[in-house]
């Protein structure tokens, strides 16, 4: 039997690793809002170069 003493022991441990968990789950966001940001990055500046290649090449057919 939990001796009240020892029940107050596995609440605070219990809380500590909630709040750990807590903690991690938000880091693990941040890293994948991060991520996703840099992927996005990766994939939006090889096509506005190219838009911006096409521009050029259709503003040099103009004149």
């Amino acid at each position: 039997m939990v001796q009240p003493e020892e029940k107050g022991v596995i609440d605070v441990k219990n809380d500590q690793q909630h709040k750990a968990l807590k903690e991690r789950s938000n880091q693990q966001k941040i890293n994948l809002a991060a991520q996703s940001f840099i992927e996005t990055l990766n994939f939006a500046v090889p096509i506005l170069r190219f838009f911006k290649w096409l521009a050029s090449a259709a503003a040099s057919f103009v004149h």
